[in-house]
């Protein structure tokens, strides 16, 4: 009898877990890593910091995400985008490092290291995998024109550097960059008066307040030039 007892109570008791949803719970638990869960929240919240321009944080939370769990291309792709905007390209080169493939023969991941390469003065190494990005990716990309036209510049050839950036304002027609590029090799080739014009340019279509106030100081610049 104690025994019947017993199994009628165990049964009742079941039943009442499951009119609350937590039977499965006790009968059956599910074990979800903890550190996958964590991670996620880690990079959800930096992910949120950079989307609203607060970059306080943002690495560290990236990088807590990434040891937390080790394969994670979503935050380590946004790490490396946020240490090139940092300038600390060598930690961006080691994450992207760290992508296992095929992610790090990404379009996304060869234009990162295309950036970390072309902040480090690598140029050659910069040029290599941008031009890889741009023909992985299959389509035209204002940025893969635009980077190439920095690198060109770099090596001194303003009419190649012109011509990258006109093909990335055919494609993004404001693209405050390419105007940026433009102007810079203007100004190579002695042409003061076109290089403030395409800073003007740049400077009516950027929305970065750090970034406006740079183009301000350059067209003061430009200015005592004359």
């Amino acid at each position: 009898m104690r025994y019947h007892h017993f199994v009628m109570t165990a049964c009742v008791l079941l039943m009442l877990l499951a009119s609350t949803g937590s039977a499965q719970s006790l009968v059956y638990p599910i074990k979800r890593p903890e550190g996958v869960q964590t991670a996620a929240a880690y990079y959800a919240r930096g992910r949120a910091l950079y989307r609203r321009g607060q970059f306080a944080g943002v690495i560290e939370d990236l990088y807590t995400a990434t040891n937390l769990r080790e394969d994670y291309p979503q935050a380590q792709l946004l790490l490396a985008r946020v240490l090139v905007q940092a300038e600390r390209s060598r930690e961006a080169v080691s994450t992207l490092r760290g992508l296992a493939l095929p992610y790090r023969t990404s379009p996304k991941a060869l234009k990162l290291f295309g950036w970390a390469y072309y902040r480090l003065n690598w140029v050659n190494d910069a040029e290599e995998v941008v031009q890889a990005s741009g023909q992985a990716a299959g389509r035209p990309d204002a940025e893969v024109h635009c980077l190439l036209g920095l690198i060109r510049l770099r090596q001194q050839d303003a009419t190649d550097a012109m011509r990258q950036a006109e093909r990335a304002l055919a494609i993004r027609p404001h693209y405050a960059l390419a105007y940026r590029l433009l102007s810079d090799a203007y100004l190579l080739q002695g042409k003061e008066k076109l290089a403030r014009r395409c800073l003007q340019q740049q400077l009516a279509h950027s929305r970065d307040p750090q970034t406006a106030r740079e183009i301000r100081q350059r067209l003061r610049m430009l200015q005592s030039m004359n």
